[in-house]
């Protein structure tokens, strides 16, 4: 049995912290923001998709939104996403907290909470009245509501802030109470999120990133090989051993 399975038998309750890194594997092979190759590197695409641009230039921000994120609402998930369903399916108390917004640990989860801290693709809301749409409604010309508010996506844009009472907050209630934080592809560099982590300090964390972060000091465990594969192997053991629930 892998280590990260060992640890995983000894949990009660097990939190997922899920950055970019989940989703870059196959078969859904999005791409990241932060490594050399993220969508960051582009300044263009960073001084677009901010919340100024929103309202100064909703033509320009609408075209480079839906050109790059609104197809990521067709991607499929890998087993990373698929992990924690297979754990609660073995008695385990799960829950996921996703900086990603492509909603594929919503889509897998089987009634386990998931707090997404950065919004999903779903659905966009108008600023003015309220009123919320599926993204459907997105994919040509500029959205507007039907007050005449041009539609923004429910989404966490630069300089906009978190939703702290209704996510942030609950998603930090959660990882203060598992026995077990499993962190999956994320840099740990982006700010108040990594914040959640930082408060695990002295508490068992699982490590699982390609390349080294800030935090590997406090992991009982880290892992560089990639996720899906580490996930799946202990996922598998468990499965065959019978879960066995601490």
């Amino acid at each position: 049995m892998s280590r990260l399975a060992e640890h995983l038998k000894q949990a009660r309750r097990v939190v997922f912290f899920m950055g970019a890194g989940a989703s870059t594997e196959p078969p859904t092979s999005l791409p990241d923001f932060r490594s050399s190759t993220g969508l960051w590197r582009n300044r263009t695409l960073t001084e677009t998709l901010t919340r100024g641009t929103f309202f100064e230039d909703p033509e320009g921000f609408w075209l480079a939104f839906r050109e790059i994120f609104l197809p990521w609402r067709k991607v499929e998930p890998n087993p990373v996403h698929r992990a924690p369903a297979r754990l609660s399916a073995l008695g385990k108390e799960v829950g996921v907290v996703t900086q990603n917004i492509d909603g594929l640990d919503a889509r897998c989860a089987t009634g386990y909470p998931v707090y997404e801290l950065h919004g999903h693709l779903r659905t966009a809301s108008c600023p003015e009245c309220g009123a919320r749409v599926s993204t459907d409604r997105c994919e040509t010309g500029i959205p507007t509501c039907e007050c005449g508010a041009v539609l923004k996506p429910d989404v966490v844009l630069f300089d906009d802030p978190l939703d702290f009472e209704g996510v942030f907050l609950p998603a930090r209630d959660l990882i203060g109470k598992a026995d077990l934080l499993v962190v999956v592809g994320t840099s740990l560099a982006v700010a108040p999120a990594n914040l959640l982590v930082l408060e695990r300090q002295g508490r068992p964390i699982a490590l699982l990133n390609r390349d080294p972060t800030p935090y590997d000091e406090m992991a009982v465990l880290v892992e560089r090989r990639p996720a899906g594969v580490v996930l799946d192997e202990a996922m598998s053991a468990l499965e065959s051993a019978g879960g066995g629930t601490a």
